[in-house]
């Protein structure tokens, strides 16, 4: 059985005590009484606020939760945008090397076209409108024919874009 603290009030009722002590006695045991109470309203309020913080821990740690995942997400997204831009670069420089190899071939057929044939021709012209007499037909063949093969790569170039 458990022992049970005796209070002052206990122990003046179990012996006898002078009639002249009662009152001090008394004062005693009410104020030992209000003391209980006090420190039993404290024992309660601490209690309660034992309860409200371990409330509110419990509201701190499912936000602590949240935000985390929250922060999980946006590492995630993070990551996957990383790794959206690394495609993204490397078609850029796919594409550029392509153009830039597409560019080189334009440019070299243009240059050949030009100094291959039309340098060709004009300087062919030149020869016939100085010999003598001028040869005026062959010129005018010639011109025609420079013509005709801008017209061929102005269209090639067009279906090249």
């Amino acid at each position: 059985m458990p022992v049970r603290p005796l209070s002052l009030l206990s122990i003046v009722l179990s012996a006898a005590v002078p009639e002249s002590l009662l009152p001090t006695i008394a004062s005693f045991a009410l104020d030992e009484h209000e003391s209980r109470e006090r420190f039993v309203d404290q024992i309660e309020n601490l209690e309660r606020r034992i309860d409200t913080l371990v409330a509110a821990n419990g509201q701190l740690r499912a936000s602590v939760e949240t935000s985390e995942s929250h922060a999980q997400a946006q590492a995630d997204t993070i990551s996957e945008m990383k790794r959206e831009l690394e495609s993204l670069e490397s078609r850029a420089i796919e594409h550029r090397a392509s153009y830039l190899h597409r560019l080189e071939n334009i440019r070299g057929h243009a240059s050949g076209t030009l100094e291959d044939r039309i340098t060709s021709w004009l300087q062919t012209c030149l020869e016939a409108l100085r010999s003598d007499p001028p040869r005026i037909e062959y010129v005018n063949e010639r011109i025609e024919e420079s013509l005709r093969l801008i017209e061929k790569e102005i269209a090639w170039l067009q279906r090249s874009e």
